[in-house]
């Protein structure tokens, strides 16, 4: 190979070098984005309390999405988990304006029947229930878990809206 060829492919190597090097690092900035941004879009719900467990988030909740039926994540405070605020996600069954009644243990949303409270915890506690019988305040929401051990409204009392951070659409 005569010394033009060999600085020829030189060349081409040096080229292709730098060409994989740069596509390396737009790669890796991708992946870092990616990264940043999954945690933020998806969340992963480890209780029974729903029947899906993986929800793409939408985190520009606003009042439209906030109807019954509709999935949130939320602050939850509750004395059944003491010492700390933890991120739950259930869905809406009663809003702002509609009327929620309990009579015993069992809570109705304008006279349709949602579900019933369990007298003791899964650890044999007695539980709170919640009590009401009007409509329901501006900001508040009752939510509930399709599972009966859910830990929810009937339980915790309303959620307030100021609580709520993102709206969970169900993947699976």
């Amino acid at each position: 190979m005569s010394n033009a060829h060999a600085w020829a492919a030189r060349e081409r190597q040096g080229k292709l070098l730098k060409k994989l090097r740069l596509d390396t690092f737009f790669f890796i900035v991708a992946l870092t984005m990616c990264g940043m941004w999954t945690p933020e879009r998806f969340s992963y719900s480890s209780t029974r309390s729903l029947n899906y467990r993986l929800f793409f988030l939408d985190r520009a909740v606003n009042d439209a999405q906030l109807l019954n039926g509709a999935y949130i994540v939320f602050k939850l405070r509750s004395h059944y988990v003491p010492n700390r605020e933890v991120l739950a996600v259930k869905r809406i069954r009663c809003s702002p304006g509609d009327s929620l009644k309990v009579r015993q243990k069992d809570f109705f949303c304008n006279e349709q029947f949602l579900g019933k409270a369990k007298g003791l915890t899964l650890r044999g506690e007695k539980t709170v229930v919640f009590q009401y019988d009007g409509i329901i305040p501006a900001g508040q929401f009752f939510i509930m878990g399709t599972h009966p051990d859910s830990l929810d409204s009937r339980y915790v009392g309303f959620i307030n809206e100021k609580d709520i951070t993102a709206i969970a659409y169900p993947i699976i």
